[in-house]
Formats: structure tokens, C-alpha cells, sequence
């Protein structure tokens, strides 16, 4: 009798079929090690006597960082499955820098931490007879608990206790107490509502502007209208403006009549400086307005409108429709429609408006500012007469909804779109300054200026949600409030508090003065008097008198990254590669 079994296992033993799925054992053996040397990479850098990384960029230029986020975007590995759970890391690690500008570091080695001890509970520990689903859950609910109690002790920030972001700028941009302090004092002039906007400086020094009104990136349309005595400058006083959606161009004669009217009426009649803001203009449009205006310089030619004509033409971006309406709100006015298609709609609603009624075109269609300055690059429109207003608010609202939607779509990289956001809110509430960050070069002006984005998403952070001292040992001084029946979540707990201790433990190790011995010692006693070894004055500081701070989200937002890292690296049975492996 045929023994079909054996017959087919011959077979078998002669055949080779590569897979894309890759086992549990082997991922986790992978897992481990991608975590390890991406952990060990970052570890040496935390702390005020971490060391410096010199990193090579593409075009074999060097610069030194002892930023862990951009020591991670550094890293490269061969393998698919580390490369993927490195990208994943970024992604964490990107959204926790945006939020609270600092973490990196500190979250990949409690991840490894929180890594080795969960795989060694879950082979032959406490946790082996629990489900994956079962040890997620409880994560999850210790993780809440624990940022509830975190966020019980933040303190606000206020008047009394602003210089307190002195502290938390410079913590957060590995101690560049020069750095803090410059952030801190932009803060004091702009208020917990303002906005840093971090460029690269021209002139290798540190400085900054506060801007306070709206600013777009378009100048004057031609040098002609400058009015200052350096001849790029322009200023207007208590200027009038009209905001048309659509291209000025002389068809028909209709933009060629609007405009002269317009000045008429704005800057004879009125007396009024005038800026007219459009997609663009020909060339026509733009030689009637100068022509105008070099006619008024040289008293009084036949072409003058008056001898004291002031008026510029500017730009804004057709590819923005949103932050021009924002414009228009800032400046207590709407939009002209003006389709290219059809310039009966513009007749209809502007220039027969106009001709017929000027008070009624003037309510609906000019707004006002207190000053407008150009140059051939920027306009800032300054104090503008919608400022505060119903509209504006109504404005700011509508970015704050499509922020929180945004904030909502956590499988997209959104930093750019949100960035902008921003920056809209930031500009109609008048409150935004620009921090130019110099540099011997240009490369270590890069480099700071990714310090300076770190202080500033901190202090943001803080002044949103409160800070809270403790030294990167929060996490153990809070879970002595905690006490869980549960087993499970009694060990996860454990785990927990014990994992997070390794960031404190790797600042101490930097600094290189006490044995391992010895540091357990330190980190029982500040975990036990409620205090800190501030290494900087070698001293043991009570919590609620240490310098050293930061944003009460800072650990919270530590501790969860982690454990989004190890939900991919734990709790994962198998890996499936995009192609076949052997």
C-alpha cells in the first residue's frame, strides 16, 4: 500500500518557497536590535553633559548636533524590517518634538527599556498567560492614569511666574541658556498668545522682529512706489485698501477707469494714502499707477490725480484663497470679485457701485489699517481696522476646528499644513515675531535653528498646558498615588516606573562622575525628598524650587510615545515584508 504522507514529505524536502512573512521569533530578534542600536546611538547625547554627534549630510559637509531627533533622522539601516520600525519611530518622534520640542531621546530609551522587560515578563513572567489585546488595554489605561496625576501638579503659567519659561526654553534646546533666554524675552514682548516664527539670519547674528498685524510675502509692485527716503522703503499712515480676488488688467478700459476713480475718490476727496491688493497686474496698470505717482513728485503734471497722490499697488497668492480672506477680515472689509471670465460681475459690483454709490462701495469693499509698511518682499499691515472684531474671531475659529481635524488624521504627516494654520491664527491675532538665528556658518545656523524650534514648541507647550518640575523622574514621584488591584496592571505599573527611570539614569551616566551604584542611590533619594540633582550646581533641588522644568505634556507625551513603540515592537506575532525574503 502507497504511503501518500511519505511520498509528499519527499517531495517536500526538495522544494523551497521564499515567503514575505516573517515569524515572531525572528522579528523580535530583529525588533531588538533595531531598537538597541537606535537607543544606543541617541543615549550618549541626553543631559547637560551628553556629548556632541557630527553628522555628514548628502553633499559631504558636516555638521555637530546633540539634538536626538536630528541624530534620528541620521540613522540608516539595510534591512527593510529596521528600516521600517526606524520610520515608524520618526513619525513618533517628529509629532512629539512639534508638540512639546523635546523627547526624542528619552522616548526610544524608555521604549527600550519598557521592550526588554515586557519580552522577558511575557516568556516566562507575570505576564505570560495574558493576551496581547489584554496587556494593550492595560497600558493604555495605566498611561491615563498616570498623565492624570501629572496633570493634577501643573502649575500655570501667569504674569507672576512667566521667567519660568527662561528655564523651560533653555531645558529644552540642551541648555543653551543664550538661546532660552532670547525665546523667553520674544515671549514677554508678544504674551502667551503670540507666535515664534524660527528664519535663518543674513547677517550671522541673532535677532528679531515683532510684527503686530498681519504680514504676507509680497512687496510693492514696482520700486516706483516706494516713498521713503532710502528709496525702498514704503509707509503709509492711516492708509485705505481694496482687496481684489482676480487680475487687474486694463480689458476694456474698465480696470484703467476703476482705478483712476478710485484714487479720486480715496486719495483727493479723502485725502487718503491707498493700496490696492490683486493676483496681478499687466503692464499697463502698473505704468498708470506710476505714471501718476512720478507726475504728483514733479508738482502737478496734466496726468496727476492730486499733488499729494499715495498709492501702491501690492500682491497676495490666488493659490491661497483662505488667508486672503483673512486679510480682508484684518482689514474690516471683503473681497472683490473679479472672474477672469467675466467682467460684467466686476462692473456690476464694483465700478457701477463706486459711480453710483461711493459710501456704500467704501462700507463693504475698503478696509483700513494704521500703518502699512513695503518693501520689494513683505507688507505688513499693521493694527488693522477688523482686528478684535466678530469676523475675525469668526475666522480664528473656523482654524482652530480644521486644526483639531487635522490633529485627528494621525496616519498623515500634516506639520507643514499645520504649520500654516498657525501662522494664519498667529497673524490675525496680531501677535507674531520672527526670530533670525545666526551662526558661524551657515550649516551651524541650521543647527541652531533646530534648538530654537525645540525652546519654542516647549514654551508653547507649557503656556498652553502648565509645567511641572521633577527632573525626568516624574513619572516614579507620581505613581506612588496609584494603587491597582488589578495583577495585571499592578505589574505593568511596575514596569513602568522602573523603565522610565532610565532617562534620569542616562543623564547621570553622561556626566560621569558617580558609579552605578551610586546613581540608583541619587534616583531613590530624589524619588523619595521630592527633589532633583541639578548637575549644573551639583546640588539636590526640592521639586517645587528647581530650575529645571518643562511643559507638563513633556512626559506625558514621553511615556506615550513608548508605548506606541512598543505596541509595534511587543505586541506584534509577525511581520510581513513587502516582497519575498529568502
Amino acid at each position: 500500500m502507497v504511503n501518500y504522507n511519505e511520498q509528499l514529505n519527499e517531495k517536500l524536502l526538495g522544494y523551497n518557497s521564499n515567503t514575505n512573512i516573517i515569524n515572531e521569533e525572528t522579528y523580535k530578534v530583529i525588533a531588538g536590535q533595531t531598537i538597541n542600536t537606535i537607543a544606543n546611538a541617541l543615549s550618549k547625547s541626553l543631559g547637560y553633559y551628553g556629548s556632541t554627534t557630527v553628522i555628514e549630510d548628502n553633499s559631504f559637509n558636516s555638521f555637530v548636533t546633540k539634538d536626538g531627533y536630528n541624530i534620528l533622522k541620521k540613522i540608516k539601516f539595510d534591512g527593510s524590517i529596521s528600516t521600517s520600525i526606524l520610520r515608524f519611530i520618526m513619525g513618533i518622534s517628529m509629532e512629539l518634538v512639534k508638540e512639546v520640542g523635546d523627547g526624542s531621546t528619552s522616548s526610544v530609551l524608555v521604549a527600550r527599556d519598557l521592550y526588554s522587560k515586557l519580552q522577558s515578563e511575557l516568556s516566562d513572567g507575570k505576564l505570560e498567560y495574558y493576551s496581547r489585546k489584554e496587556i494593550s488595554n492595560a497600558l493604555n489605561d495605566i498611561v491615563k492614569d498616570i498623565s492624570e496625576k501629572i496633570k493634577e501638579q501643573a502649575v500655570e503659567i501667569n504674569e507672576d511666574n512667566f521667567d519660568v519659561l527662561k528655564s523651560i526654553a533653555s531645558v529644552s534646546n540642551n541648555n543653551d541658556e543664550d538661546l532660552g533666554e532670547l525665546v523667553y524675552n520674544i515671549y514677554k514682548e508678544i504674551g502667551k498668545e503670540g507666535f515664534i516664527f524660527p528664519e535663518l539670519s543674513s547677517t550671522g547674528e541673532d535677532y528679531y522682529e515683532i510684527t503686530e498685524g498681519l504680514e504676507t510675502s509680497f512687496g510693492y509692485e514696482d520700486k516706483v512706489q516706494a516713498n521713503q527716503p532710502n528709496g525702498f522703503d514704503l509707509l503709509f499712515k492711516d492708509p485705505m485698501v481694496v482687496c481684489i480676488d482676480g487680475a487687474v488688467e486694463n480689458v476694456d478700459n474698465i480696470d484703467n477707469h476703476f482705478l483712476i476713480r478710485l484714487m479720486e475718490e480715496v486719495c483727493v476727496k479723502l485725502g487718503k494714502p491707498l493700496v490696492i491688493v490683486a493676483h496681478s497686474y499687466d503692464h499697463e496698470v502698473v505704468k498708470l499707477i506710476n505714471t501718476n505717482i512720478l507726475s504728483n513728485r514733479h508738482k502737478g503734471g496734466h496726468h496727476a490725480v492730486n499733488p499729494e497722490l499715495k498709492v501702491a499697488l501690492t500682491r497676495f497668492d490666488k493659490n491661497r484663497p483662505e488667508e486672503y480672506k483673512d486679510l480682508a477680515a484684518f482689514l474690516g472689509t471683503k473681497l472683490i470679485d473679479k472672474p477672469w471670465e467675466d467682467q460684467e460681475v466686476f462692473y456690476e459690483n464694483a465700478v457701477k457701485l463706486m459711480e453710483e454709490d461711493f459710501n456704500t462701495f467704501r462700507m463693504n469693499y475698503i478696509g483700513q489699517a494704521e500703518t502699512i509698511t513695503m518693501d520689494n518682499n513683505y507688507s505688513k499691515y499693521i493694527e488693522g481696522k477688523g482686528s478684535g472684531t466678530e469676523k475675525v474671531e469668526e475666522r480664528i475659529k473656523l482654524i482652530d476646528r480644521e486644526i483639531d481635524y487635522i490633529n485627528q488624521k494621525t496616519e498623515e504627516n500634516n506639520d507643514i499644513q499645520l504649520y500654516r494654520l498657525e501662522k494664519r491664527k498667529n497673524n490675525l491675532k496680531g501677535k507674531i515675531a520672527k526670530l533670525f538665528v545666526g551662526g558661524t556658518s551657515e550649516t551651524d545656523a541650521k543647527a541652531r535653528e533646530f534648538l530654537i524650534e525645540d525652546s519654542i514648541f516647549a514654551c508653547r507647550s507649557a503656556l498652553k498646558h502648565g509645567y511641572i518640575s521633577g527632573g525626568n523622574l516624574i513619572i516614579p514621584k507620581v505613581a506612588d498615588q496609584i494603587n491597582y488591584e488589578d495583577e495585571l496592571k499592578s505589574t505593568l505599573l511596575d514596569i513602568i516606573v522602573d523603565a522610565s527611570k532610565i532617562v534620569f539614569r542616562t543623564v547621570l551616566t553622561n556626566y560621569a562622575r558617580y558609579d552605578e551604584d551610586k546613581i540608583e542611590d541619587i534616583i531613590d533619594e530624589c524619588i523619595e525628598n521630592k527633589e532633583i540633582l541639578n548637575i549644573k550646581t551639583k546640588k539636590n533641588e526640592k521639586d517645587n524650587e528647581t530650575t529645571i522644568v518643562n511643559s507638563a505634556m513633556t512626559d506625558i507625551r514621553i511615556l506615550e510615545a513608548s508605548i506606541s513603540i512598543i505596541g509595534l515592537l511587543v505586541l506584534s506575532n509577525q511581520y510581513l515584508t513587502s516582497t519575498p525574503v529568502d
